[in-house]
């Protein structure tokens, strides 16, 4: 079944209602259906077909999504770009045949024979799209990773991946037609992408803004947008328990997803905004956006887990060797379920690599506890050895946020000229908070033993993060490298 289809069945049955509202700007059912109806008849008679690559550019407010629809409608394959994405690296992954943009807006080098189609006229009232047949299997949807831990890679995703992620995370929600979900992602990311789709089939409206975000603009926009559900990474989680409790209406609930949500957060938001419920995700670009989810009645018991996998999907935990752990020791996670890419794109070795007969390798670790549930302790990568001793960068970030002293803060290993590899703490400090290296390391000695205890300390005015909340660690460590 092709994506498009019960999605255009959804907001068929409401179109009399606002359906998607981009920066103020609201789009009701009817007119959503025929902005869509619009643009798939441009791209039929320009011969765009089943299985044609479409690049659609974001940044351009909420056609965008009319774009995504119109290319999954016409059975195209649908891949999103923005300007942090190299425009010929895009292009020649997906082999694209065709790339919607805004009005008289040309990318300075690209493949000679990419067709640039822009808006197409005026829609036609109460057109309805219609949905070209497409099996399950076949490819619809290329979703770049953030590249926070080196390049970006090209996912690809089947009509079943996009529609079971989102029907799966769905039977964990509690989403009502009237809910109004807001998220500040760039809408190229798969956390966007995830959102907005489980927003449509929910039949719900989907409230979204792109941009640099400050905290006074997500807050603003949860005002303004009177919004009852939020979803977005932990830096935004953290923002919103920050803020005065009469900035915005309350929220029923939110969800954070994109990187880990740490206890020091999660007790912050839940003293803060009692009111709201908190639901924390585990998601992978590579799943088609979810892979685990804490409900959230269980929050305020397991704060720090990242819940069971969501219905259908299935977790490994294992060794080097490919052993299952024991319970309770650290393993690798392996993933599977209806959500599992097809593959990345041109990246033969590294599917043979990723896509195992145990699922997918993810390069994360974590442990089941007691209770079933997964708690990660970081990227294969974020765990190093200080010493001959295992520790763990996540395990250090939430020490470093429980002191009250920053507002963010990340954790890498570096190499020192005389003790090898050491943990390093980058922080940004909290208005009217002095750094204060004794005070600071007095709170972590309550936590942490001297292993991990970072050797350095950064004072930044901000972590370098993607658009979906991730840290970029390569940059942590070139900065490592520049910083005295």
């Amino acid at each position: 079944m092709n994506i498009a289809e019960p999605i255009v069945e959804n907001v068929s049955g409401h179109s009399d209602r606002a359906i998607l509202e981009i920066d103020g700007n609201l789009v009701d059912g009817v007119s959503f259906l025929s902005c869509i109806a619009a643009r798939q008849n441009q791209l039929a008679e320009i011969g765009i077909s089943a299985g044609d690559r479409v690049l659609v550019s974001n940044n351009r407010g909420g056609d965008f999504w009319i774009d995504m629809l119109a290319v999954w409608c016409q059975g195209a394959v649908y891949a999103p770009i923005d300007d942090t994405l190299p425009f010929d690296f895009a292009a020649t992954q997906t082999e694209a045949r065709a790339v919607l943009v805004s009005e008289g807006k040309t990318p300075q080098s690209s493949p000679p024979d990419l067709l640039y189609i822009y808006p197409p006229d005026p829609p036609a009232a109460s057109a309805r799209p219609e949905p070209v047949f497409r099996e399950d299997a076949d490819l619809s949807t290329v979703l770049f990773t953030s590249g926070s831990t080196g390049q970006p890679k090209a996912v690809g995703l089947s009509h079943r991946n996009v529609r079971s992620d989102a029907l799966a995370i769905l039977e964990v929600l509690d989403f009502a037609e009237d809910d109004r979900l807001y998220t500040g992602i760039p809408f190229r990311f798969a956390n966007a992408h995830s959102y907005f789709v489980m927003t449509m089939l929910a039949g719900a409206t989907f409230v979204g803004r792109e941009g640099d975000f400050m905290p006074a603009d997500l807050i603003q926009g949860l005002k303004d947008s009177k919004a009852t559900c939020f979803g977005g990474p932990p830096i935004q989680v953290r923002w919103i328990a920050e803020a005065p409790r009469n900035s915005f209406a309350p929220l029923r609930w939110l969800m954070s997803s994109g990187d880990h949500l740490g206890e020091s957060e999660i007790t912050q938001m839940r003293k803060n905004r009692p009111e709201t419920r908190v639901y924390t995700a585990y998601g992978l670009t590579e799943l088609g956006g979810r892979f685990c989810c804490l409900p959230a009645d269980m929050i305020d018991r397991h704060a720090g887990s990242v819940g069971r996998p969501i219905p259908g999907f299935q977790l490994r935990l294992l060794d080097s060797d490919h052993k299952p752990v024991t319970d309770g020791d650290v393993g690798e996670v392996y993933a599977a379920g209806p959500g599992l890419m097809i593959g990345y794109l041109d990246e033969e070795e590294e599917n043979r690599s990723v896509l195992t007969e145990f699922g997918f390798r993810t390069g994360d670790l974590g442990h089941v506890d007691e209770f079933g549930l997964l708690r990660l302790v970081g990227r294969v990568d974020d765990v190093f050895k200080v010493f001959g001793q295992k520790v763990s960068g996540p395990k250090v970030r939430e020490a470093l946020m429980s002191s009250g002293f920053f507002r963010d803060a990340a954790v890498t290993s570096v190499q020192d000229r005389l003790l090898g590899t050491v943990p390093a703490a980058f922080v940004v400090m909290k208005p009217g908070v002095a750094f204060d290296n004794g005070r600071i390391l007095k709170h972590l000695r309550q936590t942490l033993p001297a292993y991990m205890l970072p050797r350095r300390f950064c004072e930044i005015d901000t972590i370098p993060r993607t658009g979906s909340g991730k840290v970029k660690r390569g940059e942590l460590k070139e900065l490592a490298e520049t910083k005295p």
